[in-house]
């Protein structure tokens, strides 16, 4: 008899057939991404001019890759962990959205600035297009005049899809943070004098 998922009698354990399923919905190597510019056209024109423009590009990252490792830094393991390491650390801690992608923003910044710094050109050529004149930017005047957080965001919007995927797969309830207020009465707190709230961590 086939086990679950599997062939010959090989099971594959719930918890690695989710997250294969949420990695693999994920761009590995190449992210395309709404590139916004904001460029100040003051020096090279007698008004105050700004140019505002999206474009379209491809920034080169493998986000499954950085998902995964994120996964295993929110869990407490070794960024290089396996799969089956992350899912046997997910069914005893859960899985912290909130975490993986604090964790992936953080890594995602200097990533995608260093991307950024190599589409320069393509960045110019589009500018000059659509001015149909000629400017000259600097690699740190493009990274400036880019909306690097946007781009983040885009890829962590895209990140979280998957996660949800994954919470769903998983049927895991996800954990919350904050202060949850608690009816007196529904705990049997008649006392005035007992503050009823279970803060969580």
């Amino acid at each position: 008899m086939n086990g679950t998922n599997g062939v010959n009698g090989t099971e594959i354990d719930p918890c690695v057939a989710c997250l294969l399923d949420a990695l693999v919905k994920l761009d590995s190597g190449a992210v395309l991404v709404n590139v916004t510019v904001n460029v100040d056209l003051t020096p090279n024109n007698p008004r105050d001019l700004n140019l505002i423009t999206t474009l379209p590009l491809v920034i080169d990252v493998d986000v499954a890759l950085l998902l995964q490792q994120q996964l295993a830094n929110a869990t407490g393991l070794d960024p290089g962990a396996t799969i089956f390491e992350i899912c046997a650390a997910l069914d005893e801690q859960g899985l912290d959205i909130d975490a993986v992608l604090e964790g992936l923003e953080v890594t995602l910044v200097p990533i995608v600035e260093d991307q950024i710094s190599k589409l320069v050109l393509t960045i110019v050529a589009a500018i000059n297009d659509l001015l149909v004149t000629s400017i000259v930017l600097t690699p740190e005047e493009v990274i400036d005049a880019v909306d690097i957080d946007d781009i983040v965001a885009q890829i962590k919007a895209n990140v979280q899809v998957s996660l949800g995927i994954l919470e769903e797969c998983l049927d895991l309830t996800p954990i919350e943070r904050g202060t949850l207020s608690i009816n007196k009465d529904w705990f049997v707190c008649n006392n005035d004098d007992i503050d009823c709230i279970i803060e969580t961590s």
